[in-house]
């Protein structure tokens, strides 16, 4: 039995090891949509190493023999499919093709020949050699890449019935015109006279209008469809990424999420315009066909070979251009990330005068993307031109064939153009819709993969009416199921009223620390308390309205400011804003702003100073007057002067602070300090005790945090 290795795209930048995983076990008969690897084993953002590679295919009845690959020349590969460590630390899938030629299937870069020499280059000294064990067994489960795409037709099934029918029915109407004008020609030939043609003239008019009632009817149906899908899809999709856990934006970046939504107007096209299309075309194909073979039999096997042949060329392209497809659709996502990463780091790359490097390297990636573009836009383009000559002159041919073995009218030769015409273009545009379905594969699977990840779960839960305290007992967290303790067995406990600070130096774990007492992260040991109940089982409304959140990465909208502190506020009046606003110290500024509220923040917050920003995010912290408020390096772009009033007038509003700070000054004066050295917490105390009891935190204070 003839297999092949089918190539799995990874959707973020983690996932190689999985896909390769994946390629390899479809290729043996065990078909499960990568999904379900994601499902056993999460890559975080750290990925896979090679014990765990080695360890899910074993999971699954796939010996790995391992190699170490020191050597490519002398190494005698088999015709079994491996898996090759690269030197970049990215998996892909090897099998030798030739004596001295194999083939790689990169999960980031698409399929391709290459030579022993090149293995040699890239090789990262370790191999997997893949085949099945004797308990191995056959699956077949695979996703149906279009099920989503299914479900969104579902929904607007009554908007496409009723385009479908009117469509069909205008459609039809224009089909009559090649039998109107046979109808003419012969009345026009036997005999022309004023009658005549004024009768001729009335049905043409006739039939126009019909036409035109018909197709306006039609484009405001369309014109409704379409906004029912587009506001179905785009909708569904936004609240579906606002509810998806935070560590799927994490694996993936935000410029390769951009880049997904982006792909959507693809989407929305190919139901609300080309599966009518579809529907229509293979109708009109059937009808016209039945038709043309009553009145002429001998049309049957000329009218076969039309359908067969443009179907036999279209289909055998798309089998061909797919794989290259997906390599294309690859280089674009990261062209246009390296054009978002440039816009968003103008600032560095203006200061640093490094634009001329960073247009070297954005040149050699687009140059990747537009080499292949070019490439299969010439096999497009070649294809095309193959097909239209095929349109064009077969029917020229047919009708010089019929024309000269069988007796027809002037009129009935021009039908039997048209209609074969029609067959022919309604074939060729039914099949290329067919292909452009096939093509949009490796667009569904970026899809997918958001569509794929599962909301967050949001209990009732239990209302928590006013905070009393928050414990964390024994907490110990990784990025992966096999992978180092990130945080090790963390208790801390915060009380009303308190100020509670973490210090440690970068990558201690504090920050992390912060992201799974919000609720960021999920997946954790141990137990996180609000007074005394179970994260997990509180009622959302609590972090919604009694708990406010400043991060060292808090961005603002491209709003005006009034907006930007009304984001968790459903109404508040001026008086409220300017008040919060001159706690953070910002009313006087604000005020001299021409404009005042109403002044754009402009994009990431390009219209404000780095201290004034962080005012700002403050301010719309403060707004909801929380009874918690969590700090993590809010205050790091700050002057002293600054620092010090908000952090006193945060204490006199008796608010709970948990805070971060690298400026030990600013934390004095806290109930407790946490010191937190490679994810554990290594002392405890206050400020005097520490100094006293801890070299660490003596180390810090004296070097200024």
């Amino acid at each position: 039995m003839f297999k092949r290795i089918k190539l799995i795209n990874q959707t973020s930048y983690t996932e190689c090891g999985q896909c390769c995983i994946s390629m390899i076990a479809n290729f043996y008969g065990f078909r499960q949509p990568i999904s379900y690897y994601k499902s056993i084993y999460s890559t975080g953002r750290d990925g896979m190493n090679v014990s765990q590679v080695y360890s899910i295919l074993a999971d699954i009845h796939l010996t790995p023999d391992p190699y170490y690959l020191n050597e490519v020349s002398s190494f005698d590969f088999s015709n079994r499919p491996y898996i090759l460590l690269t030197n970049n630390n990215h998996y892909i899938v090897l099998k030798k093709i030739a004596d001295k030629k194999f083939r790689i299937w990169d999960p980031a870069k698409g399929v391709k020949n290459v030579s022993k020499e090149r293995i040699s280059c890239i090789n990262g000294g370790i191999i997997f050699e893949v085949y099945p064990d004797d308990d191995f067994c056959c699956v077949n489960n695979q996703d149906n890449v279009f099920k989503y795409l299914i479900n969104f037709v579902k929904k607007v099934k009554y908007d496409l019935m009723r385009v479908f029918i009117i469509s069909t029915a205008t459609y039809l109407i224009s089909a009559g015109i090649p039998r109107l004008l046979e109808y003419i020609i012969s009345t026009l030939l036997k005999e022309n006279n004023s009658t005549i043609l004024t009768h001729n003239m009335f049905k043409v008019v006739s039939l126009s209008f019909i036409y035109f009632l018909f197709s306006h009817f039609e484009n405001k149906m369309i014109l409704k469809l379409q906004k029912n899908i587009n506001q179905e899809i785009t909708l569904e999709t936004i609240e579906h990424v606002l509810n998806i856990p935070y560590t799927f934006f994490e694996n993936r970046g935000e410029n390769n999420i951009i880049y997904r939504l982006g792909l959507l107007p693809k989407l929305m096209d190919l139901i609300a315009n080309r599966f009518v299309n579809l529907l229509i075309g293979t109708i009109g194909i059937v009808v016209l066909s039945i038709y043309s073979i009553i009145r002429y039999n001998i049309l049957l096997p000329i009218i076969l070979v039309m359908i067969i042949v443009p179907t036999c060329m279209i289909l055998s392209f798309n089998y061909y251009i797919m794989n290259k497809k997906q390599d294309e659709l690859a280089r674009e996502a990261e062209s246009e990330e390296e054009q978002i990463d440039l816009i968003k780091n103008i600032f560095y790359i203006k200061t640093s005068r490094i634009a001329d490097k960073v247009f070297v390297r954005y040149k050699k990636i687009y140059g990747s993307y537009l080499d292949i573009f070019i490439k299969n836009s010439n096999s497009g383009y070649f294809f095309n031109l193959v097909l239209t000559i095929y349109s064009i002159f077969s029917p020229i041919f047919i009708v010089l064939y019929i024309g000269y073995f069988y007796e027809v009218t002037a009129g009935e030769i021009f039908f039997i153009y048209s209609i074969i015409g029609m067959i022919l273009t309604n074939t060729i545009s039914t099949i290329t819709i067919l292909g452009e379905m096939g093509l949009l594969r490796p667009t569904l699977v970026y899809l997918n993969d958001i569509y794929d990840e599962k909301k967050e779960h949001k209990p009732e839960g239990i209302l928590i009416s006013e905070f009393e305290n928050f414990h964390v007992k024994n907490l110990s967290f990784k990025y992966t199921d096999s992978g180092p303790d990130i945080l090790n067995n963390i208790t801390m406990k915060i009380n009303r009223g308190e100020k509670i600070s973490l210090v440690g130096l970068s990558g201690s774990g504090k920050t992390t620390l912060i992201k799974l007492i919000t609720g960021i992260y999920n997946t954790y040991s141990g137990k996180i308390l609000i007074n005394g109940k179970n994260i997990t089982c509180v009622n959302s409304h609590f972090f919604e309205n009694k708990v406010a959140i400043v991060s060292q990465s808090a961005t603002l909208f491209n709003r005006t400011i009034k907006e930007n502190i009304f984001v968790e506020k459903n109404h508040t009046d001026d008086n409220t804003i300017w008040k919060v606003l001159k706690m953070v110290n910002l009313d006087d500024y604000i005020k001299g702003l021409p404009l005042q509220l109403n002044t754009m923040v402009g994009e990431d917050g390009l219209n404000f100073s780095g201290g004034q920003l962080q005012r700002l995010i403050l301010a719309r912290a403060l707004i909801k007057n929380p009874e918690l408020i969590i700090l993590d390096e809010a205050t790091s772009s700050l002057d002293t002067y600054n620092e010090t009033l908000i952090y006193n007038n945060l204490k006199n509003l008796g608010m709970t602070i948990l805070s971060i700070s690298h400026r030990l000054d600013t934390i004095k004066d806290s109930d407790r300090i946490y010191v937190m050295d490679n994810g554990k917490i290594v002392a405890v105390g206050n400020h005097d005790s520490l100094l006293e009891s801890n070299n660490m935190y003596n180390q810090m204070y004296n070097l200024g945090g």
